[in-house]
């Protein structure tokens, strides 16, 4: 065998060499790294730390601007020092202090007697009239294992937390509670914003930041819009049923719509045994009602939507009350008819009809008729803000008890702060019923109206000042 070349082995030697001043660069270029990533990882916990609190601040302060534009002062509350798990039993979704988290897990496992069983907060995908993969955003069990004789889910417009404010502070909870009554506000998802670029989206900030303030907010993962109202109402109906079962009655109703708690309470205490079945519905019938079929209007249906040329017996959806038994058999056949997006006359009247035709349907009239002093009768509930308005701002207002029990204020923060604040005065002083009926709840808009409707308190001048046409 030849012998090699001295250079070849010099070569050889020097490749070796390299390679292994190459290995030992690489090992310690990847343990600096090890160290580096160590000894920084703390820190970067500490910036998400960061950025999550500046968020929920940034959220909350949003919330305080509408609060300031609303006149709604927002009591302080206290921080929790982390978010819990969707999984953690002792709190969901940011509760509004841990005490309250704590006692409301304390009510449910002290009050098992009541044999409830509720699922999860947050269950799997599920079918909800035409959405088969219907789940919840937000949700919250205000109910927990309490006794409670009616749940109010009230249909809001997430867009607006500023007037949820508003019904807060006229209605509060503290007061929902001393009547053993509930109350959740129904939402659903907004549109991304057209800006995309944006990375806060201050309207969902907002409502994350409202219901860690409130715990009341049952959000769907629909889009908040008119014809998906169908959607928010079967929504609401499904969580009362299933959150809150031991409840005798779920009132349903719009958040501009007002009704005196402490009177129907009452009311319904004293209905004669047996006149409301397991299976009922409670409220204003309408009978013989027609689609609209006009194109310019915003309520126009076409005949493919519904070919009928009326609607079944329906409940007004401004408020009606319903058992939960009939609640859960509405939403369960709602799969079963073609998706109709006139909510009321769909789930009170359609699904009922054709899926549920036994439910009960009482009418507020045939109940508690008012009887004025000239032998007139009147409906407990009115169409028109301007009754509720001179009913509950009549010089007889502090001795004596306006007849109207719901109606309308259509986003007027005077006037539902005024009917609240007539229904708990007179609800504390014991008013007599007055026998005089405003005219404006007599003649309605075809004979009467009001000018200057007061906006804000300081627009309350003379409140007895009205024209007759």
């Amino acid at each position: 065998m030849a012998d090699k070349p001295p250079h070849c082995s010099q070569r050889r030697i020097s490749n070796r060499w390299m390679l292994s001043v190459i290995v030992v660069l690489s090992l310690t270029i990847a343990g600096m790294t090890v160290v580096t990533s160590v000894i920084q990882r703390p820190a970067a916990r500490h910036e998400v730390a960061a950025n999550s609190s500046s968020w929920l601040q940034d959220a909350e302060e949003h919330v305080r601007l509408l609060a300031r534009r609303a006149n709604v002062t927002h009591p302080p509350h206290p921080r929790i020092t982390r978010r819990p798990s969707i999984a953690d039993d002792s709190s969901q979704l940011w509760p509004r202090e841990a005490g309250y988290a704590a006692d409301r897990l304390r009510r449910r496992k002290s009050a098992g007697s009541l044999n409830i069983t509720k699922p999860p907060l947050y269950p799997n995908g599920t079918q909800l009239s035409n959405l088969s993969d219907f789940a919840f955003v937000i949700n919250n069990d205000v109910c927990g294992y309490e006794p409670v004789d009616i749940v109010m889910v009230v249909t809001s417009d997430t867009r607006q937390p500023s007037w949820r404010a508003q019904v807060r502070a006229a209605l509060p909870s503290a007061i929902l509670e001393e009547l053993r009554m509930r109350r959740v506000f129904l939402l659903a998802q907004l549109a991304p914003p057209a800006d995309t670029s944006r990375m806060y989206d201050h309207r969902m900030a907002a409502i994350q930041a409202e219901n860690y303030a409130y715990a009341d907010l049952v959000v769907g993962n629909f889009l908040d819009t008119y014809r998906n109202l169908t959607y928010k109402h079967l929504m609401g109906l499904r969580w009362a049923s299933d959150y809150c079962p031991q409840a005798r009655f779920i009132l349903k109703m719009d958040h501009d719509t007002v009704v005196d708690v402490f009177r129907l309470t009452r009311r319904l205490e004293e209905l004669p045994e047996g006149t409301v079945g397991s299976d009922a519905l409670l409220g204003v019938t309408y009978a013989g009602s027609q689609p609209i079929r006009d194109p310019n209007s915003k309520w126009y249906v076409s005949e493919l939507e519904y070919p009928e040329s009326t609607y079944p017996y329906y409940m007004s959806g401004w408020l009606y009350l319903i058992t939960p038994s009939a609640a859960a058999r509405l939403v369960a056949a709602s799969s079963n008819q073609p998706f109709f997006w006139v909510d009321d006359a769909f789930v009170t009247g359609v699904l009922r009809q054709h899926e549920a035709p036994d439910i009960q349907m009482l009418d507020f009239e045939t109940l508690w008729l008012y009887i004025d002093e000239d032998g007139k009768g009147y409906s407990p509930m009115t169409m028109y803000l301007a009754c509720v308005y001179e009913c509950v701002s009549d010089e007889l207002a502090s001795v004596s008890q306006c007849p109207v029990m719901i109606g309308p204020v259509w986003m007027n923060p005077v006037v539902m702060r005024l009917f609240y604040g007539h229904a708990q005065h007179c609800h504390t002083h014991g008013c007599a019923l007055r026998k005089r009926i405003p005219v404006s709840c007599a003649n309605g808009w075809q004979g009467y109206e009001r000018r200057n409707m007061p906006e804000k308190l300081s627009d309350i001048g003379d409140v007895t000042d009205a024209t007759n046409r």
